[in-house]
């Protein structure tokens, strides 16, 4: 077993976070957002190409970032989903439903100008033009092919993470041989190359991103809680007396409704935390880096960023206890092994497993085979055939279900997108926390 330490810890956190992702992607279980999602990042490749290619990486995170939060705004459930709260809102209170239109009308424009001003601070940052962010994400907007405001809404949720892993679905390998070679993460399973590519640290650049924007996230949704908060002052009948003057005794009081299925989720306490502990509270946490070529030592604070005040989701077993390495390490692989039978079965045209050899030709050996060769990870044939087996029958559906009912209920309003990428960062939890309160 490795020896853990807080980088290591980071590297298991940062695996826990993709690969959990990307069986909720599965391109068998939903062909068609995964082909929406994969044209829209060839578009934005075909974009960038003009663009410096260590610029390229960071581009596309803060344009996915945009594109996601203005598709959300700007679509046309979001407008239905306006008009029927604009409905109710005059039936139960009697104002004038123009008045009602024009307060959501500038609740929007309000959430698009913070977070282009957000997103401006965090791109001038590293030295990158925000504008060059906008121009290209209004192209994707208007692309007739991509038509986002046309999508299902469920296509948007977590979209900055998910076009990420479309776009580069060996992201955890590159992850592992990279944290070996950094020293990062000490195993006998991973032998790194002695050239591992630079290009294989940008899985941590892009999870340090990924887990910023949530912030982003959490700074528009606390916005939209504390405008919602109404100062009363309160005339009560009682008097003080004062230098033998009768003085009314006035209270001000700050008006809040809370949710309280809010305080079941980690994303819902942040909320209330930032809420109630002061405006200091509410600086958003962003990603500890200052250029676009990190050092050594900045990627192993990134690393400690992406693992920060989150808890593992995947790797744990029933009691919450977190699994060992090399449990991670074949369930990383088997997901590997299912995203490669999707792909290559019939190109390759070979049996999954052949009868229990390791060396004779299959999908298995094959696939075992590149690991070894491309990313230094020696998991056998076998190991990758029966995990890829049991998960298949019994993790995947699983992650796919709360997927469903996750998607299911943050579809219905997609312009709070606010809301719903806080707390994909812990589906398990918001989906327990919906069944309970179906119970």
């Amino acid at each position: 077993m490795p020896r853990v330490d807080r980088r290591a810890m980071g590297v298991h956190h940062a695996l826990d976070l993709m690969v959990s992702a990307q069986i909720r992607l599965s391109p068998e279980r939903d062909p068609d957002r995964y082909a929406w999602l994969l044209k829209l990042t060839d578009r934005l490749e075909q974009k960038l190409q003009a663009q410096p290619g260590n610029h390229r990486p960071y581009l596309a995170h803060y344009v996915l970032c945009l594109f996601q939060t203005e598709a959300c705004e700007l679509h046309g459930k979001a407008e239905d989903w306006r008009c029927f709260m604009t409905a109710n809102a005059a039936g139960s209170t009697g104002i004038d439903a123009q008045k009602i239109n024009a307060y959501q009308e500038y609740n929007a424009d309000f959430r698009r100008a913070l977070v282009r001003s957000l997103l401006q601070a965090l791109t001038e940052r590293i030295g990158l033009d925000f504008s060059l962010v906008e121009t290209l994400c209004g192209e994707l907007l208007d692309d007739p092919e991509l038509k986002p405001a046309e999508v299902p809404p469920k296509y948007l949720l977590d979209l900055v993470m998910n076009a990420y892993l479309v776009s580069d679905p060996f992201a955890p390998l590159k992850l592992l041989s990279f944290g070996v070679s950094e020293g990062f993460l000490r195993t006998e399973a991973v032998q790194c190359r002695d050239d591992v590519p630079d290009h294989f640290a940008q899985p941590i650049i892009r999870l340090a991103l990924w887990r910023e924007f949530l912030t982003v996230a959490h700074k528009v949704w606390e916005t939209e809680f504390r405008r919602g908060i109404r100062e009363e002052t309160i005339d009560l009948d009682s008097e003080l007396l004062i230098d033998g003057e009768p003085v009314p005794l006035r209270h001000a009081s700050r008006k809040l409704t809370v949710d309280m299925a809010l305080m079941e989720t980690s994303a819902g306490q942040r909320l209330i935390r930032s809420l109630f502990n002061g405006p200091e509270s509410s600086a958003m946490a962003v990603a500890p880096m200052s250029s676009m070529e990190p050092s050594r030592q900045s990627l192993a604070k990134l690393l400690e960023y992406v693992a920060s005040d989150r808890t593992r989701q995947l790797f744990v077993d029933d009691q919450g206890r977190e699994y060992r390495f090399g449990k991670m390490l074949s369930m990383t692989c088997a997901l590997q092994f299912h995203l490669f039978l999707f792909g290559q079965q019939d190109r390759l045209n070979l049996p999954i497993f052949s009868g229990g050899d390791d060396q004779k030709a299959s999908m298995a050996t094959e696939l075992s085979n590149r690991l070894r060769q491309k990313f230094g990870i020696s998991v056998s044939a076998k190991t990758l055939y029966q995990t890829h087996k049991g998960d298949r029958e019994g993790l995947y559906p699983t992650l796919w279900r709360q997927w469903q009912i996750f998607a299911l209920v943050h579809s219905l309003n997609v312009a709070n997108w606010y809301e719903h990428q806080c707390y994909c960062s812990c589906i398990q939890e918001r989906v327990a926390q919906l069944s309970h309160r179906r119970a």
